[in-house]
């Protein structure tokens, strides 16, 4: 699977902490803190790690275009040696609803028989395969009554196929000329298995299928991106404040603008600390119950960091992580906490920890 999470945002308005390959929404402006510069204050150094994951998957939105050769085509059986692939998805992921529509067209020569071969679909996207299913974090392609939210493997519905045979040529016995004719076979219906490409980044292979195995599409894409809104990521907090060692909880509420083909992404949302204590004195130390925003970018290690394979000698990818960095602005109780964060996302990228630096001011008018 892949990882989920990167960051982005507005000073004041949005910044930090970021998960790897999933998103946050923007966060409530707090107050303006303009007037910090005029109060007497005193400052401590704040070094803290965050370990955690993703409790929601949130909202998703994929495109996915290709236009050029597959890398595999094999039609009825018989493989094409040439091919020429258009084809663009579109789907909307909402919790455990999946929606929206693909087109593709393929043309090419049977390598059996010397045909051409052409072939258009209209798929209405009903359904998905779930890579993972949350909060249960269940990995098996179903999600329990108690899941809210998936990250689809690949998306299904139902096509119309339309089939054209091979133009044919023939002498004209009265003038000696040529006429060609063409047919069109009638449309069919099909189940459609098309692949997410989250799990397989920087245009790298991605699959296309009927049920009946009638349609083996292979190929790369040329466009790829994923919108995700609502990502809930949440955890525990440890480490110092000044000299102080303290404990607590976070949670994130994330948005995300997520390349595939480049693998970046940018990302902004929400951060709030909970239930900060004192861990020598057990006191909770409440100016550091606090919230705000964060913004942050995200790259996805190159292949070699995560797990692939081949099929048919095609480069394919399960896994991958997320490395993101970003800065963070808060406010508490007569507090302004600011930093920067470093996040690494396991592989697959459902957990993550965080590498926080900054500073607390508080003060008094």
């Amino acid at each position: 699977m892949k990882s989920f999470v990167t960051m982005a945002v507005t000073v004041l308005a949005v910044l930090l902490l970021s998960s790897g390959g999933l998103l946050v929404t923007h966060a409530a402006t707090p107050n303006s803190g303009s007037d910090w510069g005029q109060r007497s204050s005193n400052s401590q150094a704040l070094s803290l790690t965050m370990g955690g994951g993703v409790v929601s998957a949130g909202n998703q939105r994929y495109l996915i275009v290709q236009n050029g050769p597959a890398l595999l085509a094999v039609i009825n059986g018989d493989p094409l040696a040439t091919s020429q692939l258009t084809y663009t998805l579109r789907a909307q992921q909402n919790g455990l609803s999946t929606s929206g529509s693909a087109t593709f067209t393929l043309t090419g020569v049977d390598a059996i028989t010397g045909a051409s071969v052409a072939l258009s679909g209209n798929v209405q996207i009903s359904g998905a395969i779930p890579a993972v299913c949350l909060p249960s974090y269940s990995m098996t392609g179903v999600c329990a009554s108690s899941d809210s939210s998936e990250v689809p493997a690949a998306f299904t519905g139902l096509a119309t196929i339309q089939t054209g045979s091979a133009t044919t040529s023939s002498n004209n016995d009265n003038d000696n000329s040529q006429s060609s004719t063409s047919s069109t076979a009638p449309s069919t219906t099909v189940g459609m298995v098309m692949e997410s490409a989250y799990f397989n980044p920087f245009g790298n292979a991605i699959t296309i299928t009927s049920s009946d195995s009638s349609i083996v599409i292979v190929t790369n894409y040329t466009q790829a991106t994923i919108d995700w809104t609502s990502v809930v990521d949440a955890g525990a907090i440890g480490g110092t404040l000044g000299t102080t060692p303290i404990t607590g909880a976070f949670q994130q509420v994330a948005a995300e603008h997520e390349n595939l083909v480049a693998g970046t992404a940018i990302d902004f949302g929400t951060l709030s600390l909970s239930g900060v204590t004192n861990m020598t004195s057990g006191n909770p130390i409440s100016y550091m119950n606090a919230n705000g925003g964060y913004v942050g970018s995200s790259t996805i290690p190159q292949a070699g960091s995560f797990s692939c394979g081949t099929v048919s000698g095609i480069n394919v990818c399960a896994e991958t992580g997320f490395q993101d960095n970003g800065s963070f602005l808060l406010f508490g109780h007569g507090a302004l906490i600011r930093g920067s964060y470093s996040t690494t996302w396991s592989i697959p990228a459902f957990g993550f920890s965080s590498v926080v630096t900054g500073k607390v001011t508080t003060g008094s008018s």
